[in-house]
């Protein structure tokens, strides 16, 4: 878009960040959505929100984790 001469605005790449997400993740951004301006939110902000999310899941099933650690390997 900047080749184009276009201008991104913060809201326009939070809106694409969420977008991109898997849709496992949906549940999530509608949260952050519902809870958040989303113009006055940064993109560290919705990064640190995703991590949170994916550390609390990894918590909860740790099992999972090493399962798909030992699939990669």
């Amino acid at each position: 878009m900047k080749g184009c001469g276009e201008t991104t605005t913060n809201l326009m790449l939070i809106e694409k960040i969420m977008r991109s997400l898997p849709q496992k993740c949906d549940h999530i951004v509608v949260a952050i959505e519902e809870s958040r301006d989303l113009e006055k939110l940064k993109v560290e902000e919705l990064q640190s929100s995703l991590e949170a999310h994916e550390m609390r899941m990894s918590e909860r099933n740790p099992i999972k984790l090493n399962e798909q650690a030992l699939k990669v390997q």
